[in-house]
């Protein structure tokens, strides 16, 4: 308790404020690179440009240090008929997962000020906290669902997204050997097409000007399914904007992957990623509908594997959502959890006993008809 009484706690609300952390959050990041690149300012502050939210990003301060950040904001929407004030991670479209940020060995004294902090001083400014994006086996997740348990908080856990990945723990000869025969005679297939196309290239870059670049990833979405159906970040204007200061932060920081599969110099397939310097995150990728045929997104995406491999890193992670691409090459899952955790307001607490009691009970019953009715159908 000695360490809870040395910290200053503090509730962001402003972008201007907000733009005065950048300096002390770096520092702060850097002490905890198992969070980089999804919890730090730089993230936050491009998420910030597509959504206009109220922002709820509580920091602890030390002296002038700062040793821990929830970077939260505020959504106002209607649930189960209730008007809620709902906290929850800063994220955009693209966010795999995100965090509370703290050095580990402050974890215990700056969420017990947090969530003291938030369940007292602030408690009459939300009804619900819903922890998306939260890694299933973040540490700070065990410490908060026992802290719910032992001050009576309702909370309610579900997986919010599962994430394929490829674990480097061998060379690509070794890992490829382990695939079904069909995996590998399809992709000797598609190689085999590739090779047949003229001044076949791949290209990484990790630096340069964001103009340039961002054309590089325009010029390949504008050509995919996706544009097609407008789901394309070049359908957006503030996805596009995104990516543009995305891009530029990530050059800034060393993130960058953007890996592109170039056909006599234009380019027919691209990937954009980032890295934290072991594990590779892929945010987005496509291809030229003009190739389907020889699929360059796949060829691009083993290329790139291949590389990973050779050059020994730890892991790559495909985006959320197990789809069946996906799984062409990826070995493991990787989980995401969402948890709401309900306030004592009237709305929380109404709230709280519609998601934790009545609503499961209420399946629970359906659920037992239904197996009766089916037994005296099968009976009769």
């Amino acid at each position: 308790m000695r360490i809870l009484r040395m910290l200053r706690m503090e509730v962001v609300r402003t972008r201007e404020r907000m733009g005065t952390l950048k300096k002390a959050w770096d520092r702060l990041i850097q002490e905890c690179p198992a969070l980089i690149p999804f919890a730090t300012y730089d993230w936050m502050e491009c998420c910030l440009t597509k959504e206009q939210r109220p922002l709820f990003v509580i920091c602890l301060w030390k002296d002038d240090e700062l040793v821990g950040v929830a970077p939260w904001w505020l959504r106002i929407h209607r649930r189960r008929g209730f008007r809620v004030r709902q906290l929850e991670f800063i994220s955009s479209a693209d966010t795999p997962w995100a965090d509370i940020v703290m050095r580990e060995k402050d974890r215990s004294p700056v969420l017990e000020q947090v969530f003291r902090g938030l369940c007292t001083d602030f408690a009459a400014e939300w009804d619900v906290l819903s922890l998306q994006h939260w890694p299933e086996y973040s540490p700070n997740r065990s410490w908060v669902e026992h802290w719910l348990r032992v001050h009576r908080y309702r909370s309610f856990g579900t997986i919010f997204a599962r994430i394929p990945c490829v674990p480097i723990q061998e060379s690509w000869e070794a890992f490829a050997s382990t695939k079904p025969q069909r995996t590998r005679k399809t992709q000797r297939n598609i190689e085999n097409r590739v090779a047949k196309l003229p001044n076949v290239s791949v290209e990484c870059h990790r630096g340069g000007e964001v103009e340039p670049l961002m054309t590089e990833v325009l010029a390949v979405a504008k050509k995919g399914w996706k544009f097609q159906e407008g789901k394309s970040l070049a359908n957006q204007p503030r996805t596009i904007d995104f990516f543009s200061r995305l891009t530029e932060r990530a050059v800034a920081n060393g993130w960058l992957f953007l890996w592109v599969l170039r056909v006599d110099g234009v380019p027919v397939a691209m990937e954009y990623d980032l890295t934290d310097g072991r594990r590779v995150f892929a945010l987005r990728s496509d291809f030229d509908e003009t190739y389907r045929d020889c699929s360059p997104g796949r060829y691009l995406e083993t290329h790139i594997l291949k590389w990973l491999f050779e050059h020994q890193w730890e892991e790559y992670q495909y985006g959320p959502g197990v789809n069946p691409y996906k799984l062409f090459w990826a070995t493991a899952i990787r989980q995401t959890v969402k948890l709401d955790i309900f306030n004592k307001t009237w709305r929380g607490r109404g709230l709280g006993l519609l998601e934790c009691r009545v609503i499961p009970f209420a399946k629970t019953l359906r659920d037992r008809w239904l197996m009766r009715g089916a037994e005296s159908h099968a009976s009769t």
